[in-house]
């Protein structure tokens, strides 16, 4: 991933995490949760669809990534 698709990951999951935030206080199913919901599904799908992405390309490599995998060093020791 280069720095661009980084930065913007990292954007859009600073802007995931206030609208969660600010849903949460929200009453559920009122019009500004609901608007609030919209944003955050919109939200969700930009961040998947980045991953999608990233996860398509370079190289030819079309892995499955699994997002429940760590990484080595998470599991030495």
């Amino acid at each position: 991933m280069n720095r661009t698709e980084t930065g913007r990951l990292i954007a859009l999951l600073h802007a995931q995490q206030r609208e969660a935030r600010n849903r949460s206080g929200e009453i559920r199913g009122s019009p500004s949760w609901t608007e609030s919901s919209a944003r955050l599904d919109d939200l969700n799908d930009q961040i998947m669809h980045l991953g999608v992405l990233r996860s398509t390309r370079d190289d030819g490599d079309r892995r499955a990534v699994d997002p429940g995998r760590r990484a080595a060093s998470d599991r030495a020791g």
